[in-house]
C-alpha cells in the first residue's frame, strides 16, 4: 500500500494554473516551487487533469511550497484526527481537504481522514466550468493506506520541496521552520503526546485547551493510554459533558451493571486467530473485516446458528444480567463503556431503548475479544476511529448477519420489510438499512423497488 506525492519541477512549458480573481497573486516562494503536482495512491493517479486545450496531464501546475506548508502545518491533525460532522465539519475540512489550501490555485479534490491506524484518501473529479481552466478527471475513489506509510510519504515530499527551495536560494522559509519544530515534537515523547491529544480534540497546534489536555494526560494513568485517545476523539461531540476518570467512575457507581467474570462465556481471541483476521489480501488493516470475521467466528464457536440472538443469550455472552439490556439507567452517560477495577467489571449504557443497548453490549463484547490492552476503560463512542469501526462491524454482523438478513428480506427492500427485519433480529431499522448499504444495496435501489411495488 503506497502514497506518492511527487512535485515535477521540469516541463517549464506548462503555465501556472490560477483562478481568475487571483491571477496576479504570486510570491517568490510560490514561483520558486512551481511544479506539476502528481499524487498516486496504490499506483492509481488521483491528480489527473484536462486543461483548456483538452490536453491531459498527470497533475495541476501549482505551488509545491503552498502544498508543503499546508501538509506540515496540519500534520498532527492529518495523522490523528478522525472525521467530524455537524458544527465541527467546516473546521475539520479546512485541515483535511486539499481544496481548502487556496492561494489562487485550483487544487485537487482530495480528503485525508485518519482512524489512528490507517489513513483514508478520498478523491473526486470536477466538472468543467467557464471560470475554471482545468478539470479534474479522477474517478470518485477511496483508498486506505497504513498511517506509517502516510507519515513516510509526507515526510519525503516535504524534504523534496525544502531541498528544491534551498537550491533556489531559499534556505530559510516558513516550511523549513515548521518542519524543524515538527521533528522536535515527534522526537519528544511528552510533546508528541500533547500534540496528538490536541489533534484528537480537533485543535491546531497551540490552540487546544491546556487544562483539558493536562487532565487527559493525568487520567491516562487510571484509564489507559488507548482509552484516553478514544476519549479525546469523542470530546468535541459533547463539549459540555465531563469525561474525566472521576466522572466516569461515578457513573459506574450510580448506574453500572456488574458483570459475572467468574465463569466468562467467551474469552479474548488467540494470537493466531487475530493474525488471521488482521489484514486483507493487500496486506492492509481493515477494521470492518476484522469485526465481521470475529463475529462470524464467535457464532461458529458458540454454535449460535444464523438466526437472531435473544437478550438472554447476549447477556450470557457478555456476562450481564438480562435486565441490563432493557432497564433504563437513572442517568445518561456520554457514551457506553465497560469499566474494570481490581474487584470486578461493570457495564454502563447510554442507549435508552433495548435495540440500542443490545448493539452497545455487542460492541463492548467485541472490545473484550479483540482489544487486549488490559486497560480499565473500554469505550464505545460515536467516533470513527479504527477501534470504534471494528466494534460496530462486529456488533452489526453478530446481531444481524448479512446472509441471514438477505434471506429474510428475500428481495423486498421496502421500508415495511426493513422494519419487520429489525423487529425479527431485535435491532434498529437503521442498522438493517446500513447493513444493506454496506453490502451494495443502496437507498436508491431500495426506493426504486418500493415504488415498483
Amino acid at each position: 500500500m503506497s502514497l506518492l506525492v511527487q512535485p515535477l519541477w521540469q516541463n517549464e512549458k506548462l503555465k501556472p494554473i490560477l483562478s481568475a480573481k487571483d491571477a496576479d497573486f504570486q510570491t517568490a516562494l510560490d514561483d520558486a516551487a512551481l511544479c506539476t503536482l502528481c499524487i498516486r495512491v496504490n499506483d492509481t493517479l488521483i491528480s489527473s487533469i484536462v486543461d483548456e486545450e483538452r490536453q491531459r496531464h498527470d497533475g495541476p501546475r501549482v505551488s509545491g511550497y503552498r502544498f508543503a506548508e499546508w501538509l506540515s502545518w496540519n500534520w498532527w491533525r492529518l495523522r490523528w484526527e478522525p472525521p467530524r460532522s455537524g458544527p465541527h465539519d467546516v473546521f475539520w475540512r479546512q485541515a483535511h481537504e486539499t481544496a481548502s489550501i487556496g492561494g489562487g490555485w485550483l487544487w485537487p479534490r482530495i480528503t485525508f481522514a485518519s482512524d489512528g491506524e490507517t489513513i483514508s484518501v478520498r478523491s473526486s473529479g470536477s466538472e468543467a466550468t467557464v471560470t475554471e481552466p482545468i478539470t479534474y478527471v479522477t474517478d470518485n475513489t477511496e483508498n486506505f493506506i497504513p498511517a506509517t506509510t502516510f507519515e513516510k510519504s509526507i515526510d519525503s515530499f516535504l524534504i523534496t520541496v525544502m531541498d528544491h527551495l534551498k537550491e533556489r536560494g531559499f534556505s530559510r522559509n516558513p516550511v523549513s521552520d515548521i518542519w524543524l519544530e515538527l521533528q522536535q515534537e515527534r522526537e519528544d515523547s511528552e510533546l508528541a503526546l500533547y500534540r496528538r491529544l490536541e489533534a484528537l480534540l480537533g485543535n491546531n497546534p497551540d490552540e487546544g485547551d491546556a487544562e483539558v489536555i493536562r487532565q487527559l494526560i493525568k487520567d491516562r494513568k487510571v484509564l489507559g493510554e488507548h482509552a484516553t485517545d478514544e476519549l479525546a476523539a469523542e470530546m468535541p461531540s459533547s463539549p459540555d459533558v465531563s469525561m474525566t476518570a472521576e466522572s466516569l467512575f461515578d457513573l459506574v457507581r450510580r448506574s453500572g451493571f456488574t458483570v459475572n467474570e467468574e465463569d466468562p462465556m467467551v474469552s479474548p481471541m488467540s494470537d493466531d486467530t487475530m493474525a488471521f483476521m488482521q489484514a486483507d489480501q493487500f496486506g492492509r488493516l481493515v477494521p470492518w473485516k476484522i469485526g465481521q470475521e470475529a463475529a462470524r467466528l464467535l457464532r461458529y464457536n458458540e454454535r449460535l446458528g444464523d438466526g437472531r440472538i435473544t437478550n438472554a443469550k447476549l447477556g450470557e455472552l457478555c456476562g450481564l444480567p438480562r435486565k441490563a439490556l432493557t432497564e433504563q439507567a437513572k442517568v445518561k452517560p456520554p457514551f457506553s463503556y465497560s469499566w474494570t477495577d481490581e474487584h470486578s467489571k461493570h457495564f454502563v449504557f447510554r442507549a435508552r431503548v433495548s435495540e440500542g443497548r443490545r448493539f452497545d453490549a455487542a460492541r463492548l463484547l467485541a472490545d473484550k475479544l479483540l482489544v487486549r490492552n488490559g486497560e480499565s476503560l473500554q469505550p464505545a463512542t460515536s467516533t470513527h476511529t479504527f477501534r470504534q469501526k471494528m466494534q460496530r462491524a462486529f456488533a452489526a454482523e453478530l446481531l444481524c448477519p448479512y446472509e441471514s438478513l438477505f434471506a429474510k428480506l428475500d428481495g423486498d427492500y421496502s421500508e415495511d420489510s426493513i422494519e419487520a427485519a429489525g423487529r425479527h433480529f431485535m435491532v434498529s431499522p437503521m442498522l438493517v438499512a446500513s447493513t444493506l448499504e454496506n453490502n451494495g444495496i443502496s437507498e436508491q435501489s431500495r426506493s426504486k423497488y418500493a415504488s415498483v411495488r
